[in-house]
């Protein structure tokens, strides 16, 4: 193999590694757009999950309530 072989292989070799950095730092973008969305689902996911822990704690207290109350009067 002489030199101007070499040189169209690693030329050849260049483009190929060029073209997969470019899919890689593509497929990284979207992974990230991606990410960032879930994220961003997730936190509206919690906020509701707080907001129905929230209403459960105050049924979950009036009826404790309610029990003393009915406790306290038979008693």
């Amino acid at each position: 193999m002489n030199s101007d072989e070499r040189i169209d292989r690693l030329s050849d070799r260049i483009d190929a590694l060029t073209q997969s950095v470019g899919l890689l730092a593509s497929l990284h973008r979207d992974l990230e757009t991606d990410f960032a969305e879930f994220r961003q689902e997730m936190k509206a996911q919690n906020g509701r999950l707080v907001g129905i822990a929230e209403q459960l704690t105050a049924i979950v207290q009036n009826h404790e309530k309610r029990l003393n109350g009915l406790e306290g009067s038979a008693g």
